[in-house]
């Protein structure tokens, strides 16, 4: 993990340590009920990987106004404070989606 993303993990008191990431297989889209996709980009090779998406299972985090967040790789903006802020409201609107 790059150490501005575990500065902010830790700022925000967020734990990590039992985090692994991993690719994306169709195993694990067979048993994940939500896969999001930070961008358009990767939305299309999630669903490319695992052979479509009938299941709706892969989605964009959205605003509160329905559209779409689009998180910019932090490293590269070396702005992980952002992408965390933009990570946050999406997924708050995401609970409350599920939770209705």
């Amino acid at each position: 993990m790059r150490e501005g993303a575990r500065r902010e993990l830790v700022k925000n008191k967020i734990p990590f340590d039992r985090h692994r990431s991993k690719p994306i297989t169709l195993q694990i889209y067979e048993k994940s009920d939500c896969i999001i996709a930070l961008d358009e980009i990767i939305f299309g090779k999630v669903k490319k990987k695992v052979g479509g998406d009938s299941d709706k299972k892969i989605r964009m985090l959205k605003d509160a106004d329905g559209n779409n967040i689009i998180v910019k790789n932090p490293f590269n903006a070396h702005n992980y404070s952002g992408s965390y802020s933009k990570i946050f409201m999406g997924c708050t609107e995401l609970l409350k989606d599920v939770t209705k």
